[in-house]
């Protein structure tokens, strides 16, 4: 199964400063989200379906040390920037295990391995 991964991000919360190695505007909390999606094979379906996604959001925390090579003030941050703290900081086992998830959540999109009935088999009981 091929999946596309992606970060989204809901909030960086930004420390004013000057904070005590003299960084200003630093960003201390990362609220992320790690997306995964499944682009639908149209030779496999009939119908245009949708892709499959599946979501994990978490937090990561920030802490610069003076010299820090990979300090970035707000009003200076990318995407890839903020992308490449939150990988650093979570780890590439961290990050496999994180896709691994992702991947099973969307399998059993794919295949469900239950479903929920709102009628019951013996009819409406009022």
């Amino acid at each position: 199964m091929a999946l596309t991964y992606s970060w989204s991000y809901e909030s960086l919360k930004v420390e004013i400063g000057p904070d005590e190695y003299g960084h200003e505007d630093s960003v201390v909390v990362i609220n992320w989200a790690y997306n995964a999606t499944d682009e639908v094979d149209p030779d496999e379906t009939d119908d245009e379906e949708p892709p499959h996604v599946a979501r994990m959001i978490g937090t990561t925390v920030v802490a610069w040390e003076p010299e820090s090579p990979s300090f970035v003030p707000f009003a200076d941050l990318t995407a890839e920037v903020v992308d490449g703290w939150v990988e650093d900081k979570l780890g590439e086992e961290q990050l496999a295990t994180m896709r691994s998830s992702l991947e099973q959540n969307i399998s059993r999109q794919i295949t469900p391995y239950y479903k929920v009935f709102d009628e019951m088999p013996w009819g409406d009981v009022e």
